[in-house]
């Protein structure tokens, strides 16, 4: 089933995109925790809403 998947979005839209296709493929599947650790300069740069936007409109219009 995993063969059957295919990601077209960029950026962080691919993962909204793999929970989609593996909810539609009916595949098993299963979470993990994970330890994320962010640099200074990550920390600094951020995230803008804007490009929760952006991930948004590439969801909704693909």
């Amino acid at each position: 089933m995993l063969s059957h998947i295919r990601l077209e979005q960029n950026r962080m839209a691919h993962a909204s995109e793999l929970v989609d296709q593996i909810s539609a493929s009916r595949a098993r599947w299963a979470e993990f925790p994970t330890h994320i650790v962010y640099t200074e300069y990550s920390k600094k740069k951020g995230q803008s809403l804007l490009n929760a936007v952006n991930i948004l409109v590439e969801i909704v219009f693909r």
